[in-house]
C-alpha cells in the first residue's frame, strides 16, 4: 500500500537524479508510454532531472571534453533510440544512430563549430568511424532536447543543474536535498547517478599518503579526462598502472594532446613525430597487454543462436551437479557455441583458434618467464601487432562470428544466469571476472589507437612493464616490475604513479556520498556480490536495510547491482538496455495509475477546490 501525499494540482511529481545517458533513456521510454498511460490519468506528471552538467550527456559524456579522447564503439553503432526489433512493451520511437545523426541533423547543430562539422563529414563518408566523445556529447543533448520536446500534454519536465546531496522521507514521500539549497518533494524516485567517483580503495589511499609524505605524485583511479595530466613533466618516466581504455585516454593526451603527430612512414608503418613535452610512461597490468582492438570485419551472414549456453542447459547441469562453478561450467559453455558458431559457418576449426578458448586468451604472455626487461617489451610487443591484424581484417568473419557470440552471452549472462546456482567462490567472482574477459575481447580500443601506442614505444615514448605488474613504494618514490620476471630484472622507478582505470563505485562507505547517507539511514542497502546499491534484479526497485523492495524507488546505471550493460547501444539487434529501460517506465506509469495514488491525487485536488 502506498500512501501518498500529492500536491494540490493532482499532478505526481518523479525526480531523476542524474541526468546523463542512462537517464535519458529511461526518461524516453517514459515518455513514449505517456500518450497511452495519460488518457486515463489526465492529471499527468511533473518530472525533475537533477545533474550540475547538462542533460543527456551528464558528467562523462559532457561536451567540453579534449578532442583526442575518442568513443570505443563505431558511430554506427551508437544509438539512443528504439527501432523495429525492440520487443518491450512499450511502443517503438525511432530515431538516428549517432552516424546518421551525424549526416544529418547533427551536422546542422554543429554548423558554427568547425572542427565538430569536420568530423560530422568524415562520419559521413564513413559511419563505421570512432567519434569523439564531445560529438556524441552533443548528439546525447539533441537527443535530450527531442525527447522532452516531444512530451504530450500533461508532462512537465524541469532540469535542476545541481547535485542532489540528500533523500529522506519514505516511500510515496520523499524530499530530495539539492546543493544549492533547494528542496524537491517527490513522489517517485529514479537514481541515475552512473559513474559516480567514490573515495579511493584503501590500497590507492596508502599510495597518495605515501605521495603525500615523501613529495611524490599519485593519480588515483578516475577519468582521465578529470585528472590533472599537466603534472606528467616532459621525459620524466612515469608509472602507469592498466592497460584498458583509461590508459589508451592518457597517452592521447599525454601525445597528440601536446602537440605530437603521427603519420604514415615509407615502410607502412606509423611513425610518431614527438614535441617534446611528452613523458616516458611505464605501463603495465594484470594482463600485461592491450584490450584486443575494435574489430572491423562485419557479420555477413544469420546472427549465430546460443546453443550451449542456454537455461535449460544450466538447468540440466545444476541438477547433476549441484552449485556450478562459472570458471569451469558455465565458461565451458560459452566457448562451445563459440566453437559452434565458427563451425556451422563453415570456417576452418582445426585447433581451435585462441578466440575459442577465452580463458587462455584472456591470459596470453602466461605461458612467458622473462629473464631480461627487453624480454618483457618484446613479448608484448611480438603479442601486440599478431591480435591487430586478426582484429583489423575486414573480410576475417571468425572475428564477426566471435563478437556477436560474446554479445549474446553478455546478455545472457545479465539477464538469465540464476546467480543462486552458482558456488560460493563463482559468486564472488560473477559478474566482475566475465565483465573483464568480455571488455578484453570485445569492448577495446579503435585499432589506429594501437597502432598508436606501437609507434610511441618505437619512440621511446611507451615502455612496458608486463604482466602480473607489482608496484611497491619506496624512500625515493614508487617501484614497479613484473611476477612473470626474473629476480634479476632491475624494477623501474619514478616519482611519479598514475593508476589508469575507473574507480569501483561503491554504495556504503567510501562510495558517492548520496549512496552512503542512503545506505546510513536504512533507505538502501549494500549488495553483498558486488559492493553496490542492492536492487531487485527484476524490477529495479532499491532494496532497504530489510531486504525489502521500496515501491517508489527505482535505480539503474553501474552504480548498482545490475550487471552492467551499458547506456546506449547497437541498433538493430533487441537491445537489453531498451528493453530494462521501458520495464521501469512501465513501473512509473503503473505506480502513478495504482489505485490509491489515484485516490490520492483526487482528495489533493478536492481539498484544494
Amino acid at each position: 500500500m502506498i500512501f501518498m501525499y500529492i500536491n494540490s494540482s493532482g499532478t505526481v511529481t518523479l525526480v531523476m537524479i542524474g541526468g546523463g545517458p542512462r537517464a535519458l533513456g529511461i526518461l524516453e521510454r517514459v515518455l513514449a508510454q505517456a500518450p497511452e498511460m495519460l488518457e486515463n490519468e489526465p492529471a499527468g506528471l511533473s518530472i525533475h532531472i537533477v545533474d550540475p552538467y547538462p542533460p543527456g550527456g551528464g558528467h562523462v559524456w559532457r561536451e567540453d571534453q579534449d578532442p583526442h579522447l575518442l568513443m570505443n564503439s563505431r558511430a554506427s553503432d551508437v544509438t539512443i533510440f528504439t527501432d523495429d526489433t525492440f520487443t518491450g512493451s512499450g511502443p517503438v520511437r525511432r530515431g538516428p544512430s549517432l552516424a546518421e545523426w551525424a549526416q544529418g541533423e547533427g551536422a546542422q547543430a554543429v554548423a558554427n563549430a568547425p572542427e565538430l562539422a569536420a568530423e560530422c563529414a568524415r562520419i559521413a563518408s564513413d559511419p563505421r568511424r570512432f567519434a569523439s566523445r564531445r560529438l556524441n556529447a552533443h548528439y546525447l543533448h539533441w537527443a535530450f532536447e527531442q525527447v522532452t520536446g516531444a512530451a504530450p500534454e500533461g508532462v512537465a519536465i524541469e532540469h535542476h543543474a545541481a547535485l542532489a546531496q540528500r533523500i529522506t522521507g519514505s516511500d510515496g514521500n520523499w524530499l530530495v536535498t539539492l546543493d544549492d539549497g533547494t528542496h524537491l518533494p517527490a513522489n517517485l524516485l529514479v537514481a541515475t547517478v552512473g559513474h559516480v567517483v567514490p573515495e579511493i580503495d584503501e590500497r590507492a589511499a596508502r599510495w597518495s599518503e605515501h605521495a603525500r609524505r615523501h613529495g611524490l605524485i599519485h593519480i588515483p583511479p578516475s577519468h582521465t579526462q578529470d585528472a590533472d595530466l599537466d603534472v606528467l613533466s616532459a621525459g620524466e618516466d612515469v608509472l602507469v598502472e592498466g592497460m584498458g581504455l583509461a590508459f589508451v585516454d592518457l597517452v592521447s593526451l599525454v601525445t597528440e594532446g601536446r602537440g605530437g603527430r603521427f603519420r604514415e612512414g615509407e615502410s607502412g608503418s606509423l611513425e610518431y613525430e614527438p614535441s617534446g613535452k611528452e613523458p616516458v610512461i611505464w605501463d603495465g597490468s594484470g594482463r600485461g597487454v592491450l584490450y584486443q582492438s575494435k574489430k572491423s570485419a562485419t557479420l555477413e551472414g544469420p546472427r549465430p543462436v546460443l546453443q550451449h549456453l542456454t537455461l535449460a542447459k544450466l538447468e540440466s547441469l545444476y541438477s547433476e551437479r549441484g552449485p556450478l562453478s562459472f570458471d569451469d561450467d558455465v565458461m565451458d559453455l560459452v566457448e562451445c557455441d563459440v566453437y559452434a558458431a565458427v563451425a556451422d559457418a563453415g570456417l576452418p576449426t582445426e585447433g581451435r583458434s585462441r578466440y575459442q578458448r577465452l580463458r587462455e586468451a584472456n591470459q596470453p604472455l602466461s605461458a612467458h618467464r622473462c629473464e631480461t626487461a627487453a624480454e618483457v617489451e618484446k613479448a608484448v610487443v611480438d603479442y601486440t601487432p599478431d591480435n591487430l591484424e586478426y582484429s583489423v581484417n575486414s573480410s576475417n568473419q571468425e572475428t564477426a562470428i566471435v563478437f556477436d557470440v560474446l554479445l549474446k552471452a553478455h546478455v545472457f549472462l545479465s539477464e538469465h544466469l540464476p546467480v543462486d546456482w552458482l558456488d560460493e567462490p563463482s559468486r564472488r567472482q560473477f559478474p566482475a571476472y566475465w565483465n573483464w574477459l568480455f571488455s578484453f575481447h570485445a569492448s577495446g580500443p579503435p585499432p589506429h589507437r594501437v597502432r598508436q601506442i606501437l609507434a610511441l614505444h618505437r619512440q621511446g615514448v611507451v615502455r612496458f612493464v608486463g604482466p602480473s605488474m607489482w608496484i611497491r613504494p619506496n624512500e625515493t618514490g614508487f617501484a614497479a616490475g613484473s611476477r612473470d620476471c626474473s629476480a634479476d630484472v632491475p624494477a623501474v622507478e619514478s616519482r611519479i604513479l598514475v593508476q589508469a582505470h575507473l574507480p569501483k563505485p561503491l554504495a556504503g562507505h567510501g562510495g558517492d556520498r548520496l549512496q552512503a547517507q542512503l545506505v546510513d539511514d536504512g533507505l538502501a542497502s549494500v549488495d553483498t556480490r558486488t559492493g553496490k546499491l542492492a536492487i531487485d534484479r527484476a524490477t529495479y526497485r532499491v532494496l532497504d536495510h530489510s531486504g525489502r523492495a521500496h515501491e517508489t524507488f527505482w535505480a539503474a546505471g553501474p552504480h548498482t547491482a545490475e550487471d552492467p550493460v551499458g547506456a546506449f547501444a547497437r541498433p538493430g539487434i533487441d537491445a537489453s538496455i531498451f528493453r530494462y529501460n521501458d520495464r521501469v517506465a512501465g513501473q512509473i506509469w503503473e505506480t502513478v495509475g495504482a489505485d490509491e495514488v489515484r485516490k490520492a491525487r483526487v482528495s489533493s485536488a478536492n481539498a484544494s477546490a
